[in-house]
């Protein structure tokens, strides 16, 4: 028989469960959305950024591990 004090541990390990999985598709959708934007850009926009091609998969990485802003209401 499961407590009422087991059902909520479970319930909350659940939750949290569930953000880190939300967090990691964010951090995915992130990354992946930022690498096809900034693939699409030629050579010169890349070095008018300062990015070479082959920076593309690790700049990605970097902007998607940083927390989102929060979107603005208008």
């Amino acid at each position: 028989m499961i407590t009422p004090l087991t059902a909520r541990l479970i319930v909350a390990a659940a939750l949290r469960l569930l953000r880190a999985i939300t967090g990691l598709i964010d951090r995915w959708r992130r990354r992946r959305a930022t690498r096809r934007t900034l693939m699409a850009l030629d050579d010169r926009q890349l070095k008018d950024i300062g990015l070479s091609r082959s920076e593309i998969p690790r700049r990605a990485g970097e902007v998607a591990s940083k927390k989102a802003a929060p979107r603005r209401k208008g």
